[in-house]
């Protein structure tokens, strides 16, 4: 089952958010995939002298530590909690397989059974993972994994593919699904009924994260894609664009904090932090 909620009102982020932007130095590109409630950010970036995909944790004060996967070929550091555990997504044997990082600094690896691919985004304060897998005969289900490594699957009825990018402190799970009609975002508690998200105006939408009465993500609009911030009870979308950005992605929440990824005529990614 699925409601729809679609709000006509957009206000520009000019005077909205200051954004810190940053770059993980000798980085190719640097892409700011989560943030905690401290302020700590992940996310991952190109080598530039190995050209290897590597993890990052950034502190408030702006130190940075590396999050690989022992023994990984790449890394892909993509959600945080409360706690400082870390997940992410890293090259296995075979195909994409998750990881937990703990807070003393070890790892937990996991797949799902038949899955080739595995797609970890995010991890709340529960410790309940979620993210997206692929098998031979689906191109994407997500997936909500338990403390205790039990998983449910979140497929959307009718769905094409089904991707889980974030989860809140109180289990509520953001993300999309394509249909017939295109791309929407979702969310809602498993196993249902899911709310159905589309921007005004939008040909595709994705809701990546979400923190109380808010959400974020990104949407198409005549062929150009915006990030937003959504006010689920005021009903309202505020524009997110990094000053002088050609393009800018919002990729997590916590608190009134949002991460992301902006691109410029440089042609290179950076990350970045915007707040209120």
């Amino acid at each position: 089952m699925l409601c729809v909620l679609a709000v006509a009102l957009f206000t520009s982020s000019a005077a909205a958010f200051t954004f810190t932007t940053f770059d993980v130095p000798g980085a190719i590109n640097t892409v700011a995939s989560g943030i905690n409630t401290q302020g700590q950010v992940v996310g991952f970036y190109v080598d530039g002298t190995t050209a290897k995909y590597r993890g990052f944790l950034r502190n408030p004060d702006g130190t940075l530590l590396a999050v690989d996967v022992p023994g990984a070929s790449c890394t892909f550091a993509t959600g945080i909690n409360t706690s400082g555990e870390i997940v992410g997504t890293f090259c296995g044997i075979p195909g994409l397989r998750g990881f937990l990082r703990h807070q003393d600094g070890t790892f937990t690896t996991f797949s799902i059974l038949g899955a080739h691919d595995l797609h970890v985004y995010g991890i709340n304060t529960r410790g309940e993972i979620v993210g997206t897998y692929v098998t031979p005969s689906a191109p994407g289900l997500g997936f909500l994994r338990h403390p205790d490594g039990v998983v449910t699957t979140i497929n959307v009825a009718g769905a094409a593919y089904t991707v889980i990018y974030g989860i809140d402190t109180v289990g509520l799970i953001v993300g999309a699904f394509s249909d017939a009609a295109g791309i929407h975002g979702l969310l809602g508690h498993p196993p249902g009924p899911f709310t159905t998200i589309d921007a005004p105006g939008a040909s595709a939408t994705g809701v990546t994260g979400a923190s109380g009465n808010t959400v974020v993500g990104n949407a198409t609009v005549s062929g150009l894609s915006s990030a937003f911030l959504l006010d689920l009870v005021r009903q309202t979308y505020t524009t997110i664009a990094v000053p002088g950005a050609t393009s800018t992605t919002a990729l997590g929440i916590s608190g009134t904090a949002i991460v992301g990824v902006w691109g410029g005529d440089d042609a290179q990614a950076h990350g970045f932090v915007a707040r209120p």
